[in-house]
């Protein structure tokens, strides 16, 4: 005799894009998780009173920009993960290890070797296959108030940040954030490049810092080429994608956070020259207090409101997809978050780490990425012997869609499988 299905049962979808879990709530609620993240770190939070005790150092006066790098084993497993936070107020770099637990800081204040002056951003190679790749990969600071880009590099066994020189000359004034530009082969840098935000202008440097290319001027009119109050560029991270993955998504496209004329830029470099045109354009309120940029391995593209507590997510053509938290200090709320950084989703690490500027949860929140789910919907047929589920997923995903009961009983799982 078949058991007839009624409304009061609950249908739960699990969904995992690579190794980040969530459940399907609101179409906002999951497309960043709370979930262990290289092993569970001691802290999912970071407050000036957590990392005193935890470890005794004086935490932001003013985080401003994040970075994360890691280092793969010839074995694919992960034998180191860093991440990097400027201290804007503090003029220092901080830095923790996230296998170990342990949180660090360098720099001071001033102009020589060593030293910062009003640092807005930072990029960092995410490294692979062997440690060894760690001496030929690097970290770029846009260090704004001296007029130049520090290029450090993070040694791996002895836990210290060594200084390599500075990136001068070629228009730089007042640079605050920038973007190392993969070239399209992961795993060589001499075709990488490093797009930099200065003032209403875009940079294109390469990593030893001569520059090729400078685009854009000032405009407030809202026309193509035009900049207005810029507050940060991302290149596209998707060099490897294949299907299902959109090749669309990949290393050629720039995104701008042009704030003062409230929109997201897209520009395309052609391939093989330093030909910039102008793509797209997204015009949103938001965009107005968009103070960073990222993109995940799917080549989507996320954006920090600073002023509403919100992270937005976007298509790689800039197609709205969701946002994610709220104006606070609670569980998924962020109080005037600045920046947000993710590993690249590298061999299935896509843990990301959201700055947030004042009082003290001055610090940030570790989160992963989810997928999105987009159309839910259960309906029935008119004697209810059939009920139909229909979704429609934004990322490739491993979905579970299991069927529970009012009394949270697993009645049957309809689906497990890719």
């Amino acid at each position: 005799m078949r058991k007839r299905i009624n409304f009061i049962w609950v249908i739960l979808l699990l969904f995992l894009v690579f190794c980040e879990t969530g459940l399907s709530q609101s179409q906002s609620e999951y497309a960043l998780i709370r979930r262990p993240v290289y092993y569970d770190p001691l802290i999912w939070k970071w407050t000036s009173t957590e990392v005193w005790n935890q470890w005794g150092v004086q935490l932001f006066v003013n985080p401003v920009s994040a970075a994360q790098s890691y280092v793969m084993t010839p074995w694919y497993e992960l034998w180191s993960a860093v991440s990097f936070h400027l201290d804007h107020g503090w003029n220092r770099l901080v830095y923790q290890e996230c296998l170990d637990n342990w949180i660090e800081a360098c720099g001071t204040r001033g102009s020589g070797i060593g030293q910062f002056l009003w640092p807005e951003g930072i990029d960092a190679h995410a490294l692979c296959d062997d440690e060894y790749y760690s001496y030929y990969y690097f970290i770029y600071v846009a260090d704004a108030a001296n007029d130049r880009i520090v290029k450090l590099r993070y040694d791996w066994d002895y836990q210290i940040m060594d200084w390599l020189g500075t990136i001068t000359g070629g228009g730089l004034d007042l640079p605050q954030d920038l973007d190392i530009n993969n070239g399209g082969t992961f795993f060589w840098n001499s075709d990488d490049y490093l797009w930099v935000l200065n003032g209403h202008q875009i940079k294109r440097f390469t990593l030893d810092g001569v520059l090729r290319k400078t685009y854009g001027s000032y405009g407030c009119d809202l026309a193509e080429g035009h900049f207005c109050r810029p507050t940060a560029v991302v290149c596209g991270r998707s060099p490897w994608l294949q299907p299902p993955y959109d090749p669309y998504a990949n290393s050629t496209w720039i995104y701008i956070a042009d704030a003062g004329n409230s929109r997201l830029v897209n520009l395309i470099k052609w391939t093989g020259s330093e030909n910039i045109y102008w793509n797209k354009t997204l015009q949103s309120l938001e965009c107005q207090y968009f103070t960073d940029l990222e993109v995940d391995n799917f080549g989507q593209v996320w954006a920090v409101d600073h002023e509403n507590g919100k992270i937005y997510k976007y298509t790689y053509d800039l197609y709205p997809l969701c946002c994610f938290g709220s104006f606070g200090t609670g569980e998924n709320q962020f109080y005037y978050p600045l920046s947000f950084s993710n590993t690249g989703g590298y061999l299935r690490c896509g843990d990301v780490f959201v700055a947030e500027a004042w009082t003290d949860s001055s610090g940030g929140q570790y989160f992963a990425i989810g997928t999105d789910i987009v159309d839910f919907e259960v309906t029935s047929s008119a004697d209810y012997r059939w009920h139909y589920i229909s979704y429609t997923l934004v990322d490739p995903s491993d979905v579970i869609i299991e069927i529970y009961d009012d009394q949270n009983q697993l009645v049957d799982t309809l689906f497990n499988a890719s």
